[in-house]
Order: C-alpha cells, then structure tokens, then sequence
C-alpha cells in the first residue's frame, strides 16, 4: 500500500528484550518524530501504537493486517515506506534503529548506536524526562535524563559540545539520574560512574561523550575498563562487565590509590619502546594523558581446552576486545603490545581483593 507521508512498521514482541529498548528509544523521540511529520507504528504488543505523525484508524488497521509478517523474521524487524518509493524490509534492532535514523532525516553513520543488553533493557525500562544530544566529532550521542537536577546537568554537558550535532531521531546511549543524593551515570546498562556532586558529574558526561570521537592514527580502542593509580602512575585493564561492580566499590579503591576510568573504550598506543600506553584526559587538567598499562585483570577460563596454553587463549581474549572495525596491522600491534603483559586470573570480587591489599603494589 502507498503512504502519504515516511512511515515504518515495527514488529516487535513483549518478551524481546531489543524491543523495549527500541519502545523506550521511541519515547524519548517522540518530539522528534513529530516534528519531521513522520510516523513509526508498532505492532504485535497488543494494541498497535503510534508515535510521531498521526495516522487514520483505518490506515492503522490496514498497516497492521499487511504488514504482520515482518515479525516472523524476528524482532524487531520492520518495512518502511515512503511516498511513491518501494517498500524495505529491514531486521535487527541496529538496522531498525538506522531506519528510524534516516526516516528523519539523518544518516546512521552520523548517530552513536549501541546493541542493548539485558542489563540495560532494566535500566532504561522507565521513562525518562527528556533526551538531549551531544556532539563527539560530528556524531550524535544521546543523553537521556530523569529528574529536573539530572534534565539540567545532560543540558549543559551537551551545549559544551558544539552546535553541528545530528538533530534527528537519536537513540539513547548515556542516562543522567539522581536518586535520593547520588548522581548515578549509565551506558546501557552499565552503571560507569557515581558521585555527590552534580558538576563532577557534568565532567564525567563530557569526558564519556569525548570517548565517542575516533581514535588518533596510533591509538586502538578495547571494549574494556581501565583503572589508573595515581596521577599517570601505571594502569591496568579489566573485562568490560565488571565495571558496575567496581563503580559500586569506587571508595575502597580510592583508599588504595586507584581511579576508575568512565571512558567508554580503553584507548592504547605505543610507548617509545613499544609498550602499551593508556591514553586519558588528566584528572587535573583534562588535557590527553599516557599511562603505563602494567596488566590485565581477568576471568579465570572456565571450559578446559586441553593442548592450547591459558595464556595464548588469555592474550586472544584481551585482543578480542579491540573494537572492530579495525586494520590488520592496528590488530597485530595489539597482539605485541600485550604480549608480555601480566594477566591476574580470578572473580570480580577477587581482583576487588587484590587491588585494595597489598599485593596489587608487586605490580
């Protein structure tokens, strides 16, 4: 059937989990979709549900009984259509959200996409109070907030970052809340920074969406967390899904001397003699720092795999986390740099041990 006006159809379903985090992103763009006269309907919860431009109820009935079918390729899957041109089909919650992104008006590369998870499905379950935009080097990042004091403190770390952001459909990557007296900050469902003061709070915002920006020539980002002990003194990396646990420990590991980096990627680049070198904005100045990386924390395999040594599967772990898409040679420099790095194997609650003891200073 022809359409009017941009629309897309989404099938989804209330036991996928990309599927509430699409009809929370949907929420938060509400405004948006309005704006640029577009309309997204969603089918296969009950009743259909329409957001952005209004459509007649007998174009709802009829979208809906036509377009059904999409779901039986998963969901979230959808069909856009537009005026005079052929009819999509796309799949996937990156695809669809790149649909919803090009639907008003914008180009999908120029918007940060990240794949939920089911901790982050909880997280940004409840609505929020609105969704502000920040630029990292001409992409979109959405910040999405809850409470007055948290609308105020997204605002400001967005308007630091310039005015050529994407003001299209954005989903959200960050969530700004406050509850009771702690200023909580999240990355999916990633909890990567507490605090009682709402201008670190800002600083952690804009230092996040600062992490968004490309890396330099030399640099490769991991999927990983990085802390530092003292002021450039050395730095050791950790699996990505750990950081909740150490945030939510954040005094004890001060009280050792060792600071949780919020950035959203580990950025490292060559030392003069080859060494991994952590790059990060100075707590003092903000200006880029370099970090000796002395070690990994890391999970103890768990499958045995009986005639391959635990450390090449550790180092192929670790190179693993270098985010793709990434040159050959960027991956080999990795695989060299990491080589001779210690790797401490054991739990969460292990390295937690470790690190505020002192058996951490041998490092």
């Amino acid at each position: 059937m022809s359409a009017s006006h941009p629309v897309l159809v989404v099938a989804s379903s209330p036991d996928c989990g990309y599927c509430r985090q699409l009809q929370t992103d949907l929420a938060a763009n509400r405004q948006t979709l309005t704006h640029r006269g577009a309309s997204v309907l969603v089918v296969g919860e009950g009743s259909p549900t329409v957001w952005g431009a209004a459509l007649e109820p007998a174009q709802v009935e009829e979208l809906t009984v036509t377009y059904a079918n999409p779901g039986r390729l998963g969901t979230p899957s959808a069909v856009r259509l537009s005026p005079g041109g052929a009819h999509r089909v796309v799949r996937g919650f990156e695809a669809v959200t790149a649909a919803l992104v090009e639907l008003c008006g914008s180009q999908p590369g120029r918007v940060v996409c990240e794949v939920p998870t089911s901790c982050s499905v909880g997280v940004n379950g409840t609505p929020v109070d609105a969704l502000v935009i920040a630029q990292a080097d001409g992409r979109a990042v959405g910040i999405a907030a809850r409470g007055e004091g948290a609308v105020r403190v997204a605002t400001l770390a967005a308007s630091g970052t310039g005015t050529n952001a994407v003001r299209g459909y954005v989903p959200v990557t960050l969530l700004v809340e406050r509850p009771r007296n702690l200023w909580l900050v999240f990355r999916g469902g990633e909890l990567v920074a507490r605090s009682r003061s709402a201008n670190e709070t800002l600083d952690t915002l804009r230092r996040i969406v600062a992490g968004f920006e490309p890396p330099g020539a030399q640099q490769v980002r991991l999927m990983c967390g990085a802390l530092v002990q003292g002021e450039g003194g050395r730095a050791l990396l950790f699996p990505r899904n750990w950081m909740s646990y150490l945030v939510e420990r954040n005094s004890s590991l001060a009280r050792a001397g060792w600071r949780l980096c919020p950035d959203p990627f580990a950025r490292l680049e060559p030392g003069p003699d080859g060494a991994p070198l952590l790059s990060h904005p100075s707590r003092a100045s903000g200006s880029p720092q370099r970090t000796p990386v002395v070690g990994v924390l890391a999970p103890r395999p768990t499958v045995p795999m009986p005639g391959r040594p635990i450390r090449a599967r550790l180092l192929t772990q670790i190179v693993n986390w270098v985010v793709r898409p990434v040159s050959p040679e960027h991956v080999r420099a990795v695989c060299a740099s990491v080589a001779d790095l210690p790797v401490h194997l054991g739990t969460q609650e292990e390295a937690l041990a470790f690190l505020t003891h002192p058996p951490a200073a041998a490092w």
